[in-house]
């Protein structure tokens, strides 16, 4: 349905289209996937008040979504995974890739105006700044990701829509949209791993 809507149907109706379907705020999507990926790789002890820092620094800690993750998800989704026993080099490989995928998101959170709200982040300079920095920023975050490459557009934040040149570096959104496209990729590849390195075998029955 959504593929169709972005071919079949004028922009004018988009929004309210993608307003009727029934999906979770991305705050509760990241805030889960992440959460599942550090219950993963960490100990409780250490999960746990990492987790609560991250929904914080979201804004949402204090929120009906914060206490859910705490309070319900996280409990749940660690009893699930209890019986699951990683190889240390499996562990290692996903730690990296979690971090270089997490990096390019916050990049992209930082401009996003909602989330960290830092002016001299978002002002002229600081955007200008940041479409400086973002070919460095990821490829540098690559480069201890075993994830599939994404194309040289993408990592450089070059071609890929019309008015670039002056759009990203010109007002904070529109680099939060273009680094989103980088980042979502990478998350996407990441459940891709995450999902292949737990089959089965990895269970203790």
């Amino acid at each position: 349905m959504v593929t169709d809507l972005y071919s079949t149907k004028p922009v004018t109706e988009w929004h309210t289209a993608l307003n009727s379907l029934d999906l979770p705020r991305y705050e509760i999507t990241f805030s889960s996937i992440i959460s599942t990926l550090i219950t993963l790789l960490l100990p409780p002890t250490l999960a746990d008040p990492l987790v609560s820092a991250l929904l914080g620094a979201f804004g949402i800690g204090d929120s009906s979504t914060g206490t859910f993750i705490r309070q319900v998800y996280l409990p749940k989704i660690r009893r699930a995974l209890s019986r699951v026993r990683l190889p240390l080099f499996s562990k290692l490989r996903l730690l990296k890739n979690t971090l270089a995928t997490v990096s390019k998101l916050v990049f992209a959170f930082f401009y996003q105006e909602q989330t960290f709200d830092i002016d001299v982040v978002t002002s002229p300079l600081g955007t200008q700044i940041g479409a400086f920095l973002r070919p460095l920023s990821n490829t540098l975050s690559s480069l201890p990701s075993s994830l599939p490459p994404l194309s040289p557009s993408l990592t450089l934040g070059r071609g890929n829509y019309p008015g670039e040149a002056w759009c990203s570096s010109s007002q904070p959104h529109s680099l939060w949209h273009s680094q989103s496209a980088a980042g979502l990729l990478d998350f996407f590849l990441l459940i891709d791993h995450l999902v292949s390195i737990l089959p089965g075998k990895h269970l203790l029955t």
